[in-house]
């Protein structure tokens, strides 16, 4: 977040579209993968999406002009099981977990909106850092050390994208892979195969590589910044399924998002602390009973 008391700039598009420390893509670029509406070439969706249904002003319960009627109509449109997760306290008022419901959904599309660039500029970092060691197609280089579980990923990202045009250019194959693939390469490494040993992901991608993705933090441990952006990854899929996020501590996940980001990207970083709605939105939370 800010610093209280500091102006922050306010950054255009074309000084964000200069800002070499994105990495291969500007930020005329940066939207939202997977999880969408449309196809990807992994099958979980274009960019974008998920952002088009959902941003934007939803309706209060209060709102609705046909009064509790239409209330009575929407919440037995819900499943109930569903609805029941936005239960607040011992209080059985459907009303209420009805509000929460449209709360969570407004939260929701506000984090969408933001964690887009983080993913981005998280994919960005990596892959350059990944490139400068091992060239444009280290996903297909062994010296790399991918566990079987990567590989996976990569070769199902391959036959698809195969289908539609042959050869590749690597930026298709980077472009393409989840926010999870990019956070399991912060972790220590699955099994390579059977009978194989798990791959070393310290050695062979952590120090002659990532650790350089985030040159504004100084000295940080692997295990730091894999615990950092696990939740992200977690938090991106429950709100890309429609499940509740209002039991999280969303505050800590906006302002890891901020930090995350600012470890790579400090401009990155301000210029989402400029575009977020959450802090607002936090403020409106439905009171429980």
């Amino acid at each position: 977040m800010p610093v209280p008391g500091r102006v922050i700039p306010r950054v255009s598009d074309e000084s964000m579209r200069n800002d070499h420390t994105t990495g291969r893509n500007h930020m005329k670029n940066v939207l939202p993968r997977a999880h969408t509406t449309s196809t990807s070439a992994d099958g979980r969706g274009g960019p974008g999406g998920y952002e088009s249904m959902v941003h934007g002003s939803t309706p209060s319960v209060k709102s609705l002009s046909s009064g509790p009627a239409s209330v009575h109509s929407l919440i037995h449109a819900l499943p109930s099981a569903r609805l029941r997760k936005y239960r607040q306290g011992n209080t059985d008022d459907p009303e209420r977990a009805l509000e929460l419901y449209v709360w969570n959904e407004e939260v929701s599309s506000a984090f969408h909106r933001i964690l887009g660039p983080f993913e981005v500029t998280l994919r960005n970092s990596i892959d350059r850092c990944l490139t400068n060691a091992y060239g444009p197609s280290w996903f297909a280089d062994p010296n790399v050390g991918l566990d079987r579980g990567a590989r996976s990923r990569v070769d199902k990202v391959l036959h698809n994208l195969r289908k539609k045009r042959n050869p590749l250019e690597p930026l298709e194959v980077i472009e393409a892979l989840p926010l999870g693939f990019w956070a399991r390469l912060l972790g220590r490494g699955g099994p390579m195969g059977t009978g194989q040993p798990k791959a070393d992901y310290e050695r062979t991608i952590w120090r002659p590589a990532i650790r350089n993705a985030f040159p504004h933090r100084g000295r940080l441990a692997r295990s730091e910044v894999h615990d950092s952006v696990r939740p992200l990854h977690g938090l991106r899929n429950r709100i890309a399924h429609y499940e509740p996020i209002c039991h999280l501590d969303l505050a800590r996940e906006h302002q890891r998002i901020l930090d995350v980001t600012g470890w790579m990207c400090p401009l990155m970083s301000e210029w989402i602390s400029q575009r977020t709605q959450v802090p607002t939105l936090l403020k409106q939370r439905p009171s429980p009973v």
